[in-house]
Formats: C-alpha cells, sequence, structure tokens
C-alpha cells in the first residue's frame, strides 16, 4: 500500500504506511531465510563431511530493524514527514465496518485503510494549505470515478 500526502512541497507518510512497508520488507525477509535455510540442509545432506554454513536468524533479526531506520533516514532525506496516527474511537471504527463505508469492503477489511483516511482527515484539519495532494495505489478505496468517494 502506498500512501502520501503532499502538503507545501513536503510529503506526509502516514505512520501506518510506514509500518507496513517495514513489516512487507520483514516479511520477505523472513521468507528468503527460510527458503535458504531448508535450501542449506538439503544440501547438508548431500556431503560426506560436515559441511560448516549456517544461516542466523538473529542476523536476519537485526537486518530487518536496520531496515526501519535506513527507511526512516530515506525520508528524512527526501523531506518527508512521518505523521502519526490519529486517535480513532474503537465505536466510529466499528459502525462505519458494519455500514460498509469505504474504505471498508464487503468482507469487513479496511481497517488499516480507514486509520490512512483519518490520518488524512487530521492533517486536512490541521493544514492551512487548502491544496492537498492525495497519492494511492488503491485507488478505488477512497475514490468514485475522478472524486474522493462521498463516504
Amino acid at each position: 500500500m502506498l500512501f502520501r500526502s503532499i502538503i507545501n512541497g513536503q510529503i506526509i507518510v502516514p505512520e501506518i504506511v510506514f509500518e507496513e512497508v517495514v513489516a512487507k520488507y520483514n516479511e520477505m525477509l523472513m521468507q528468503k531465510y527460510y527458503k535458504a535455510h531448508s535450501a542449506l540442509e538439503n544440501l547438508k545432506k548431500q556431503f560426506s563431511s560436515n559441511l560448516n554454513i549456517t544461516i542466523s536468524k538473529k542476523r536476519i533479526i537485526l537486518e530487518a530493524d536496520n531496515y526501519r531506520m535506513i527507511f526512516k533516514n530515506l525520508l528524512y532525506t527526501k523531506n518527508c514527514l512521518i505523521v502519526k496516527t490519529p486517535l480513532v474511537r474503537h465505536k466510529e471504527i466499528i459502525n462505519r465496518c458494519l455500514q460498509k463505508k469505504r474504505p471498508f469492503k464487503k468482507n469487513d477489511s479496511g481497517y488499516k485503510d480507514f486509520l490512512i483516511w483519518k490520518t488524512l482527515l487530521d492533517i486536512i484539519k490541521k493544514s492551512s494549505d487548502k491544496k492537498i495532494t492525495f497519492i494511492t495505489a488503491d485507488y478505488n478505496d477512497f475514490y468514485d470515478n475522478d472524486r474522493i468517494h462521498q463516504d
């Protein structure tokens, strides 16, 4: 999921989007670790002597933590601001989900999109800039034709 908002030339990235990118990187790294670990175990079975090659899971976890810092620093060098997710009452989330209002879908998915939406609304409320660009890869979750959905 990609979302960013541009206000006065500054790119705003919701905290939940930042966390999702980091989580997806961690997931990808762990998948590759398990695949490599399995391949290495199969290779060891082919050797008559002890093959002393290991892949440390701790090292993979450290690399994942390192990625968080690298990504945050990259955003900072590009003049991006990571914005905290606003506090939202659970009742508001549940009501919107039960009414199937966007960004919720028929299968009740849309929780993270809803928090992104609330972050955008919070940014709009706090900004004196009346021209805000909303960029998302999930166009259908937020738009109806060429306009932001009325929900």
